[in-house]
């Protein structure tokens, strides 16, 4: 049974200094090389990604990004497919969360390419988040006076949860808009809320490269609720040992925490009929 193994970065593949251990990358390198199909659902966009040393691995699979809005090739930096809104959409989003006191991150897809633009940052982890970026991808974010509203393809932004979940509860009904909702890994009492496509989600993200792929089952990995439509398409749903209790319950399996490389340590076992070795 060929077998499509897909990780959560953030809190699960990534140590919590958001980078991927030398352990867990030779892992995944030696099983790539051996045919293994491994891939990346994540809500990181490619600026996120960009980040990283997510390259240190070096995966022959397309990427499940931003929530499965959008499928990425990380060698060629080119975004495969993009799950767009109409411009009407775009609009009545921005709306709803401009009359929650919020104005987002606009990603748009434009010639195979990110373009971010925003009008205004509500919080300081927003202009944390913006100036870690725009120092090393300074051409990657645009402030302008009104947001575009062609190739939107995702909203984020950050705030309490007691700002945020009003936003999403008016967002619920909204034709082709689907949004996301959880706590920031790293930065307390800071939370995500992100809006893109129905046709996005992890889930769907996942189930178009298992698609592409012919894959015959699929076995994720996670920790928080983002990852709760991810988990519920999986044949094998493992969560680390660090994921909130309400994921966890969710899981079919438990795996050690993303400190001690146990997503790597458990595709190595699955996919080898040796299971450890030497590389761990």
């Amino acid at each position: 049974m060929k077998r499509l193994y897909v990780t959560d970065l953030d809190g699960t593949l990534f140590h919590n200094d958001a980078r991927i251990s030398a352990r867990s990358a030779a892992v995944l390198n030696r099983l790539i090389r051996q045919g293994a199909w491994i891939s990346v659902a994540s809500a990181r966009s490619p600026v996120g990604v960009a980040l990283t040393n997510l390259r240190d691995v070096r995966f022959r699979l397309p990427l499940v990004l931003m929530n499965g809005a959008l499928l990425y090739d990380l060698e060629g930096d080119r975004i495969l497919e993009g799950c767009c809104w109409e411009p009407d959409t775009a609009a009545r989003v921005l709306d709803v969360c401009r009359g929650g006191g919020k104005t987002p991150f606009l990603y748009r897809v434009t010639g195979g390419r990110m373009d971010i633009v925003f009008t205004g940052l509500t919080t300081q982890a927003e202009r944390d988040f913006y100036h870690e970026r725009a120092a090393q991808f300074p051409a990657a974010f645009r402030q302008v006076s009104a947001y575009p509203l062609d190739g939107g393809v995702y909203c984020s932004m950050q705030d309490t949860e007691a700002v945020l979940r009003p936003i999403r509860e008016r967002l619920k009904g909204l034709p082709d808009v689907e949004s996301t909702l959880y706590a920031d890994t790293y930065r307390p009492n800071n939370w995500y809320l992100e809006i893109f496509s129905a046709r996005a989600g992890k889930d769907n993200g996942v189930r178009r490269l298992r698609d592409r792929l012919g894959a015959e089952a699929v076995t994720a990995f996670g920790d928080n609720d983002n990852d709760l439509p991810l988990l519920a398409l999986a044949d094998t749903a493992c969560v680390v040992g660090n994921a909130a209790d309400r994921v966890k319950a969710k899981a079919d399996i438990v795996l050690p925490s993303n400190e001690e490389d146990g997503v790597a340590s458990y595709i190595l076992a699955d996919f080898t009929a040796g299971g450890k070795d030497e590389l761990l």
